[in-house]
């Protein structure tokens, strides 16, 4: 970033043009990584294509911000690769290094090159684990350091809490890897009783799979490897849950960006199945699903032009959830368009059901907006219920205190 300012200053141009660079490096890569392990072009040209125009990694592309996920995935992919091609234990070493030094998500390289060498057949011997135990000890350093320099952050969601969102985290980006619909910049889970026993049931399902995989792991190996290299590399992303007013943000698009490979990898060994005795049809059901994903890929990319469509998307899939409204009112108000700001602090009202802290602050900011506009009585009324919601908000009872 910082050499692209000097070079470019604020002009977003090459900043993209980086990120697609990147991102083209790491499909190539995943082509690489999975014509080494099928030894057949013809599925791994396949994986790759579909990595290129996949609808989930539009996120990680189009923010300018997710160079780290890209840049992190590019080491991380060709560190798996280097490992597998048995090149020095440096090159690959220092590959996982600037990885891990990108994004913290790639302390499950070694969890991933201990599955490789299991699923694809390989003895596990004390050769092997001892090969392995640099890029443990070097995971364990940064997994340490993430740990105490997030405990703040970690503390704010029960462990209880996190593993129930974890469940639902993962079959959400499993249905995404397979359906691409009703994306969105995140996906907000407000405060649940993790003694409901309903909200065990996406956990149970995660396990329930895992299990029967491991059991079924000599008769399919390849669907053993592609699921768990999907829990493995998805798995870190359970630590960096963000925490909003009243809500936690579990999962996001980008996160979903590596893990994607493996939900691939067996997408296209079983489409290469099929393909034997119905050619024609199959070349017609690709071609379909390279243009739907291609579109919908363009269509997410122009949702990520600015704030506000960014906040508009989110309100398209995830229209009950009243924070998208808060804060597209709040561009709104501050680029000066304060009657189209009411509109969606009204809006965010009239949807949100869940959270009367978020019914609280919407009532809060629509107060401020109708006093800004003139509305005098109508805002006090807004902030009279934003007080009942809200009674220890200090900045409200202020705010009332100044228009008695």
């Amino acid at each position: 970033f910082k050499a692209e300012y000097v070079l470019f200053g604020a002009n977003p141009l090459p900043y993209h043009a980086t990120n697609i660079v990147l991102h083209s490096l790491n499909a190539l890569l995943v082509y690489l990584l999975i014509r080494h392990w099928t030894n057949r072009k013809s599925v791994a040209c396949l994986a790759a294509l579909l990595f290129a125009v996949h609808p989930v990694n539009a996120e990680a592309v189009s923010w300018i911000a997710g160079r780290k996920d890209l840049l992190s995935a590019t080491f991380f992919l060709a560190a798996l690769l280097s490992y597998e091609k048995r090149q020095k234990t440096a090159c690959t070493l220092l590959l996982y290094l600037l990885a891990l030094l990108a994004k913290g998500n790639a302390v499950s390289l070694p969890a991933v090159l201990l599955l490789t060498e299991y699923s694809k057949g390989r003895i596990l011997n004390r050769k092997v684990m001892l090969r392995l135990l640099p890029y443990f000890l070097l995971a364990i350093v940064f997994l340490l350091v993430g740990l105490f320099g997030k405990t703040d952050r970690l503390a704010e969601m029960p462990p209880v809490l996190m593993l129930v969102f974890a469940g639902k985290s993962i079959l959400l980006q499993l249905q995404h890897s397979m359906l691409p619909t009703r994306l969105s910049p995140t996906y907000p889970e407000i405060f649940a009783d993790p003694t409901v026993l309903v909200l065990w049931i996406p956990l149970l399902l995660v396990f329930l799979t895992g299990g029967v995989l491991w059991a079924k792991r000599r008769q399919a190996p390849d669907l053993f490897f592609g699921y768990f290299f999907f829990l493995l590399t998805l798995a870190p992303s359970f630590l960096v849950c963000s925490k909003g007013v009243p809500y936690f943000t579990t999962t996001s698009d980008r996160y979903a960006y590596l893990p994607l490979v493996g939900i691939l990898y067996v997408f296209a060994l079983g489409f290469a199945h099929l393909w034997e005795g119905r050619k024609q049809e199959m070349k017609v059901l690709l071609c379909g699903i390279l243009l739907l994903f291609g579109f919908f890929s363009h269509v997410q990319a122009q949702n990520w032009n600015n704030d506000q469509s960014v906040l508009r998307m989110m309100i398209r899939s995830y229209p009950d959830f009243g924070m998208s409204y808060y804060h597209l009112g709040d561009f709104l108000a501050e680029d000066g368009e304060q009657e189209e700001a009411i509109v969606q602090y009204k809006e965010g009202i009239l949807h949100e059901k869940k959270s009367p802290v978020i019914r609280g602050l919407l009532y809060f900011h629509l107060g401020k907006a109708l006093r800004e506009a003139g509305q005098t009585d109508q805002a006090q009324a807004a902030l009279v219920k934003s007080q009942e919601l809200l009674p220890e908000f200090e900045e409200l009872r202020r705010l009332l205190e100044e228009m008695e």
